[in-house]
Formats: structure tokens, sequence, C-alpha cells
């Protein structure tokens, strides 16, 4: 809805209730998931950075309607929270909890770093084939286990959710700084976990199917499968975030498309920080499917049509 709204005003009206209703629609987004709340504030910086090649009129009225209704809700959520439990608490309380099992992650050491990074990539079934102690040492470090259930237990005492959650971020930012490389490889893992096609009948990572059923049939067969299945879908999602940087970087930008680029590159960057499920990345598919359309459309020679760049 953010999006449609967002777009639609820049291509055919132009007006302030149309950006502040699209900022409305990014404060709820923010508040049901917490790294979108810095998405308005790069959306708006955007307007102005691209405003020449965006081709819209008054970015600057335009940036500060979309932020006045982005901090509506947020206004609203703060002022509740201040009054029921006594606390300054403009985000949610899970950041610092899930920043805390990436660096739980981030603390394998020697071979089972490697081996994370490989069954994020290729799947549990290769995994197990590839490195001896793959099911006891690594794969308990894809679930949220016992880390998320203590911080859960402590974030639902009232009072204490903000400095539990403070004390978790400040702890994984310390140690992001100390080991770099080894939050980078998580990070690198986080983009397959998060951008993995989900179960059938569920909305989990296949990551962990044939792993451990199915072993009737070849091992070589059970790999092959997940793991071709997993990179061809991540082909998509790798052309498509290719697709959005081109667009970003092109002399005119179609405003159709800036909204879709820049959501898509903002989440696998700060996403890659924190603990991460598919069901996550179901929002950009959409938009990863217009991009990656787009740029086989570009590939192939041909040019965005008067309905393609949709004109003012």
């Amino acid at each position: 809805t953010a999006y449609i709204v967002f777009t639609l005003m820049l291509v055919r009206w132009s007006q302030r209730s149309g950006m502040l209703f699209g900022g409305l629609m990014l404060g709820g987004l923010a508040l049901t998931r917490y790294i979108f709340y810095p998405l308005p504030i790069i959306l708006a910086a955007g307007l102005l950075l691209f405003r020449k090649r965006l081709g819209i009129e008054r970015p600057g009225q335009s940036a500060a309607w979309l932020m006045a209704g982005f901090l509506i809700p947020v206004a609203v959520w703060t002022a509740y929270i201040s009054m029921a439990l006594g606390v300054f608490a403009p985000v949610g309380t899970k950041g610092g909890a899930e920043l805390a099992l990436n660096m739980h992650r981030a603390q394998l050491s020697g071979k089972n770093i490697f081996a994370f990074v490989t069954g994020a990539v290729l799947g549990d079934a290769a995994g197990r084939y590839f490195f001896s102690g793959y099911a006891q040492n690594v794969e308990p470090y894809f679930t949220a286990g016992n880390v998320i259930q203590e911080y859960d237990a402590n974030l639902i005492k009232e009072g204490q959710s903000v400095s539990v959650n403070a004390s978790a971020t400040q702890q994984a930012i310390r140690y992001l700084f100390a080991h770099p490389l080894r939050f980078g490889m998580v990070g690198i893992s986080e983009f397959f976990i998060r951008n993995s096609p989900m179960l059938w009948h569920n909305a989990a990572d296949m990551r962990h199917l044939f792993a451990e059923t199915h072993l009737e049939i070849p091992r070589w067969f059970r790999i092959a499968s997940v793991a071709l299945y997993r990179l061809a879908f991540i082909g998509i999602v790798l052309y498509a975030l290719y697709t959005a940087i081109k667009v970003l970087l092109q002399r005119t930008i179609p405003v159709y498309l800036f909204f879709p680029a820049v959501t898509i590159l903002f989440v696998n960057v700060v996403h890659s920080f924190f603990d991460s499920v598919p069901r996550h990345a179901l929002p950009l598919y959409p938009f990863y499917f217009l991009l990656f359309v787009h740029g086989v459309r570009r590939l192939r020679g041909r040019q965005p049509t008067t309905a393609d760049t949709m004109p003012t």
C-alpha cells in the first residue's frame, strides 16, 4: 500500500495528502517490522538527492510531508507506551535479541563458521555431507533456540524491555566492531536464509529439506534438488539487486522503480545484521520480479515505453 500511494503521488498528483498518506503507511510498516524505521528517511533523502533525475516538483515539500505522515503513528505508539509502561520506546523490543542471535552465530569457530555458510547457501543436506558433526555443532545455530528465549523471558518483564533490548544491542555492536569478518560471513548467510524459497506447507526455509528424510533417494539428488532450487531463486534476487543499482545510477530514474529499488537495497543491507527468516522477504517478492523483468527487458534492448515511464 505504501508503494502504491507513494508512487501514484509522485507520478500523478504530487499532492500533500498523497505523500502524507504514504508516510502513514510507512509508519505502520515500521511499527510492524522495526528495521523499516530508517526507510522513510532514506526515501525522503532520495527525493532530494535525485530530484532532477526523478523529475518531480517541490521535492522538499514532498519529503517533509512524507516524514510528517511517518511520525504520526510513531508518535502515537510512543505516547501510548510512555503512558502504559512509563518508558520511552519509539521502537520495538526484539531488535537487540535478533542482533544478539547473529553475534551468537558469529562466535562459531574454525570450520564451523564455513559449515554454517555452506548450509545457508546449499542446505543442510549438503552441510551434513561436507562437514562432519554438522548436525550437532552447526544446525542448532540456524534456529533461535535459547538465545531468543532468554531475551524474550526478560522482555516480558514490565518496564525492563527497553534496558534489556539496549543491553543486547550494545553487546552485539561491540562484537561486530571487534570481529567484522565473522559478522560479515554471518551477514552473507543471512542473505541466503532470508531470500530462500519457502516450503509449500508453511513459511519455513527449505534449507532443512531432505536432510534427514527420504533417505532412499540418492544423496547427490537430495543435495542438488535443494541447492539448485535455492540458487535459481537467488539468481533472480541478485539480478534484481543489480538492476536496482543500475536504476539509481541512470541519468533519468523511472519514478515507478524508485521505491522498489531503494527498498530492496535497504532491506538486504540492513537486515543482514539481524536474524531473519524467508517470510521477512516475502513482501519484497513483487519488487524483485518487477526489477528482474525490467532488467531483462533492458538486456534485450527494449527501451521503456510511455506507459513504462508513466510521465506526469
